[in-house]
């Protein structure tokens, strides 16, 4: 029996009967290319088989596709198995979920099943869409931009091996949808457009690209959902417009879909009274997607539903939707509310004769049809190899994918208007440059961007809708600067519209829309006299970094525009048994966690643990400043990491430089300070600076001389014995509250050399200079003997700036940061575009300077301009622990060397003489408090003043970082401490990683 052919004349007879019409829509004749083999490749013969040996309530199942979220935990797991064994579903629809617990559940959920599992995706612009650690795409309406029609067929062609790495069989893409009202808030940029041929010219490239690659394409929402200013999630949109204008607008790109032979199609819950003049949606209506779809336009491939949980379809009737929607010619059914409940309904309405057993035959032999076609010529349950997250990672994220996925960015900017051909940008000449983010919060990836570039901004500001004092600073500000950057990414509104047009008036400014361009028109008149406009589409970080790269022509992947886990080929993992069951358990850092909230230790933490290069445990806790209204902490939330800078900013610096041989470690601090020569500091070693045996002092308040001492009320800042009104600020010290900052020294603007950020003041820059004389007078212990002390470490800062020409920040950015892609490991973050509300706190009212918040917590750092070798780096904890896995692996990073290897290896060998230091890293020692007494010999690391630590045990390939806000509100809580809770997460780790270590081949 050759199913194709009965399905083409099937389709042809059916057209004859409804009539000799000359229409648009009865003009197809269908013939599905992804069943081309099905007869001479023996697939005929395996679905009857298949079919002679199942049972009604089996064969109901195959047209059911529950709706499952992926996960990897056992319990997860137990309870998608139930559902897909109790309805016996035919196929799963993942929704929402990380991409490797999918790929996990996959396997686990097949085996569980008696016939392989159709699984479907909601990717329309890339897994992304629905997973995360993907590749991102650009939306339909940015990809109409690209010119070359193969690169779009080149995309469902590299989408189709994406998806066959992660099991995925069908893609609900593309949007076929005419986007022929610009009010429609459910389809806009998911369209190719407003114009039917665009619309038809980039689906079907995309489509034939993904068949090819033998995915199942699925053209939607039939018979078009563009004309509309509803969302069918919400309620039942209502489509305009006679029959005619239909065929030319709506159902245009759909025939050309069936011409091309292409294999899905998902009917949309819609009314459309020229079609069904009922009310009934067309996913429920069989004068549409029967006599319409089927009879008049030939369409014989798999249809599915739109998701059945939908307010569109919830149409009351004595008959259950699920019914109906088969009734009315559907295949599959997605997405019901309940799918067991749908399952039993279908099963009544077969017994009560409603539905016939032949009606359910046909349906489950096409879906049958279509899985032997899809899952490589077989009905067998498909094997998986065995791959480690990282090596799926690899496997899934390509470089040939990320290349073409950064050349689609790239071309999907439009540039719509360039009045003196400014892009692209030359980077050469003394240009200034400012950004205005024009939202609620910035978007630091265009600034790192730029950063990237080794562009400076002059000006950056975020503003909302709103004026007054931070609108007239802005506007000063930004009209000072050569070029300005204007980034969009909320509606219209007449403040922001006022402050862009007089900005334009005054200097050159470029204006990107990072949003639907339907919204571009109410701009206009703001826009009479800016240089460039332009259209981005949506605001997500690919877009952002596509931008600069078009507008300063950098190669995309120069700019790595996406940037998904690549992950490392090797380190398999034994068994796909042990893959599916949780692999660690760390419970018991949960509890330390929660407890130390609990009593208050802190206000949130992250806490990140590593085990080979992969992450085993990352969880963030609690609130940014400890009150239940406050912002949760997130991943993405950045701590002060205190003196963690020594060993994980400053001390790669270092290694850098001797690795060059700009720095020997014998060198002495004259050589490279030459005012330090009339000192006795000058003749310490830079080996002893960094062992912490330089004989120097902890710490020196620099910041008094910043006091104005008439304004001191006894002379002295502090009072070690307790005076009332005074404010504590340790155990034992008081600090005068009417003291004042020296007006010559620090003010509140930047300019006329106040350089130095300290907080929301400037520091002139000549006190660098004090700050070195002040060290040059410091008296030295005895030499050789182990004390620690920032002043070892603002020296070698120091030293690091002077014989590299760059600043820290701009050395450990170039160094670390850029070639590692951390965005979220950084000095001075307010300077870089990082949102004031992304930062945790370290102090409410600290004295002098009120809160402390996205500036250093440390005072030293803190008059070095936030920017010093002792203190200053924010991070996240899983940036942070990245940069900890680099120097684990001896300066190297995804097959990149970022540090000379030998040199990493010498300093966290190399001890000092008490055994408690390597060159700038803590060390294991007995009577190191730090480090629990399970961590190996070797174990290494750093901790922090504002609650953090990074520890690394070598020998058991780990990393554990800890970061905390414990100083908020006050750096009185010293709880954290008490209650040794780092130390302690650390044996946690090692007990969890020692008891349940991962098999490896």
């Amino acid at each position: 029996m050759n199913w194709q052919r009965i399905i083409t004349v099937l389709a042809f007879a059916l057209a004859l009967i409804v009539g000799k019409s000359t229409s648009l829509a009865q003009r197809v004749a269908y013939s599905p290319s992804l069943l081309s083999d099905v007869a001479q490749g023996g697939g005929e013969r395996e679905v009857e088989e298949r079919m002679r040996s199942m049972s009604l309530e089996e064969q109901i199942g195959q047209l059911i596709i529950p709706i499952i979220y992926p996960s990897s935990g056992a319990s997860q797991m137990a309870d998608a198995a139930r559902v897909v064994a109790r309805c016996h579903a035919g196929g799963i629809l993942f929704q929402k979920g990380e991409v490797y617990d999918q790929w996990l559940m996959t396997q686990h959920l097949n085996k569980t099943s008696k016939l392989p599992l159709l699984i479907t995706a909601d990717a329309e612009w890339g897994l992304a869409m629905r997973l995360s650690n993907t590749i991102r795409y650009p939306r339909n309406r940015a990809l109409a931009n690209v010119r070359d029609l193969g690169l779009i067929t080149e995309w469902g062609r590299s989408m189709a091996e994406q998806c066959k790495t992660v099991g995925i069989h069908v893609n609900f893409a593309p949007v076929v949808d005419v986007n022929n009202n610009p009010k429609n808030p459910v389809i806009g940029t998911r369209s190719f457009g407003e114009k039917t041929q665009d619309v038809i010219d980039y689906s079907l490239a995309y489509s034939r690209g993904l068949e090819e690659g033998r995915v199942l394409s699925v053209a939607k929402h039939f018979p078009g959902h563009g004309n509309t200013a509803l969302d069918s999630h919400k309620t039942l949109p209502t489509i305009k417009g006679s029959r005619s204008e239909l065929e030319k607008t709506e159902l245009a790109p759909f025939a050309a879909y069936f011409r091309a032979g292409l294999g899905g199609i998902m009917v949309g819950h819609l009314n459309v009274p020229a079609l069904d003049k009922s009310g009934t949606p067309a996913s429920l209506s069989y004068a549409i997607t029967t006599q319409l779809l089927q009879q008049e336009m030939g369409f014989s491939g798999l249809i599915f539903t739109d998701g059945m949980q939908m307010q569109g379809m919830q149409q009351r009737g004595a008959t259950p939707i699920s019914v109906r929607a088969l009734l009315a010619g559907n295949d599959l059914l997605l997405g019901p509310t309940d799918p067991v409940k749908a399952h039993a309904e279908i099963l009544a309405a077969v017994q009560q004769g409603v539905l016939s057993r032949k009606q359910i035959e046909q349906h489950c032999r096409k879906v049958l049809l279509y899985k032997w076609a899809l899952m490589g010529q077989s009905l067998q349950q498909p094997q998986f190899p065995k791959l480690s997250r990282d090596a799926f990672y690899a496997s899934l994220n390509t470089p040939k994918a990320l290349h073409l996925a950064n050349e689609l960015w790239y071309q999907s900017i439009s540039i719509e208007r360039d009045d003196e051909q400014l892009i692209p940008q030359s980077r050469k000449g003394d240009i200034s440059i400012g950004v205005l983010d024009l939202n609620s919060s910035s978007k630091p990836a265009f600034v790192s961007a730029l950063r990237k570039m080794g562009i400076t901004l002059k000006a950056h500001y975020t503003l909302a809708d709103k004026n007054g004092k931070t609108y007239s600073e802005a506007l000063e500000a930004l009209s000072k600067c050569s070029l300005v950057y204007v980034n969009c990414y909320t509606k219209h509104s007449s403040t922001l519209a006022q402050l862009v047009e007089q900005l334009s008036a005054k200097t050159r400014v470029v204006f990107t829309l990072f949003a639907s361009p339907y919204q571009l028109p109410s701009w206009h008149s703001a826009l009479k006299k800016a240089k460039v406009v332009a259209v981005a589409y949506e605001s997500n970080d690919e877009a952002l970094r596509a931008v600069v790269a078009r507008y300063h022509n950098i190669e995309p992947d120069d700019l790595e525009i996406c940037r998904p886990p690549r992950g490392k080929k090797e380190g398999q993992i034994a068994s796909n048994a042990e893959v599916v069951k949780p692999i660690r358990t760390f419970a018991s850092l949960d509890s330390i966690v929660e407890d130390a909230l609990r009593r208050k230790a802190f206000p949130g933490c992250q806490v990140v643990v590593l085990h080979k290069g992969e992450t085993v445990y990352n969880r963030a806790f609690g609130t940014l400043d400890g009150s239940a209204r406050s912002p949760r902490v997130t991943e993405n939330t950045l701590f002060d990491i205190a003196s963690v800078t020594k060993a994980f900013g400053t001390t790669p610096v270092i290694i850098d430089l001797v690795g060059k041989g700009k720095i020997k470690l014998t060198d002495r601090v004259d050589k490279h300070l030459p005012e330090m020569a009339d000192s006795r500091v000058g003749s310490i070693s830079i080996k002893d600076l960094l062992l912490h045996q330089a004989g120097l002092t902890p710490t020196i308040n620099f910041y008094l001389q910043l006091i104005e001492p008439s304004s001191l009320t006894t002379g002295s800042y502090f009072s070690y014995a307790y005076r009332p009104d005074w404010v504590q600020i340790d155990e034992n010290i008081w600090v005068d509250p009417n003291a004042k900052w020296r007006d010559n020294l620090v003010r509140d603007e930047k300019g006329n050399g106040f350089t130095l950020r300290f907080g929301r003041q400037f520091i002139h820059q000549s006190f660098r200079d004090t700050v070195l004389q002040k060290i040059a007078q410091t008296p030295l212990k005895t030499p050789g003997v182990y004390r620690y002390s920032d002043v070892s470490f603002i020296l070698l800062g120091m030293i690091a700036e002077r014989v590299s020409g760059s600043s820290l920040d701009s050395y450990l950015f170039q160094l670390i940061a850029q070639p590692m892609h951390l965005e979220h490991y950084t000095y001075d973050p307010l300077a870089h575009g990082v949102d004031i509300q992304e930062i945790a706190p370290t102090q409410a009212k600290c004295p002098l300077r009120g809160v402390v918040r996205g500036s250093v917590d440390d005072e030293s750092a803190a008059v070095l301009g936030g920017i010093a070798g002792n203190a200053g780096v924010f991070a996240t904890a899983t940036d942070l622990a990245q940069v900890a896995e680099m120097i684990r692996c001896n300066g190297s990073y995804r097959g990149k060397e970022i540090l000379p290897h030998k040199v990493v290896q010498q300093f966290v060998t190399t001890l000092g003489r008490q055994g408690r230091r390597a060159l700038g890293f803590d060390h294991n020692t007995k009577n190191n408090a730090q480090i629990p007494s399970n961590a190996s010999a070797g174990t290494y690391g750093h901790t922090g003043f504002t609650g953090c630590s990074v520890w690394i045990d070598p020998k058991r390939e780990m990393v554990c970082v800890f970061l905390s806000n414990r100083t908020y509100p006050t750096r009185l809580n010293k709880k954290l401490i008490s209650l040794k809770v780092r130390p302690r997460l650390l044996e946690a780790a090692i007990n969890t990683i020692d008891a349940q270590s991962i098999p490896t081949t």
